[in-house]
């Protein structure tokens, strides 16, 4: 069923489990995941919250693919229940290596998921 599937894929998700790891061999290979950079915040904020660390041990270090909510509760931010109706939205910004290959980076607004990939693709 879809629906459950995307159920389990979400709560999966929602607490940082990432698929691709597949054991020893894994780590060695050149395409798991290495994050470079990750910041939180307004995309002109002066000091984004860097979440690197955290999200490179929910990642794992011999994922090749990696998905987890952009929220304040991920990046370990409190938003002391402060909610303000304009400006700029927060965003999780996402800077990783494949290997050595290639250098990628992506974006998701705060409570969207960040998807990261080291998959080949056809």
């Amino acid at each position: 069923m879809k629906t459950s599937a995307f159920l389990v894929g979400s709560t999966l998700a929602a607490i940082g489990l990432c698929l691709g790891a597949a054991g020893p061999a894994a780590a060695e290979g050149p395409r798991s995941i290495q994050i470079v950079s990750a910041l939180y915040g307004p995309p002109d904020a002066i000091r984004p919250v860097n979440f690197a660390a955290r999200l490179q041990q929910a990642c794992g270090d011999a994922a090749t693919d990696c998905q987890v909510f952009c929220s304040n509760a991920f990046v370990g931010r409190s938003d002391g229940g402060v909610r303000l109706p304009f400006g700029p939205r927060a965003i999780c910004r996402v800077t990783y290596r494949c290997g050595a290959e290639t250098t990628l980076v992506t974006d998701a607004e705060k409570n969207e998921y960040i998807v990261l990939s080291c998959r080949a693709r056809p």
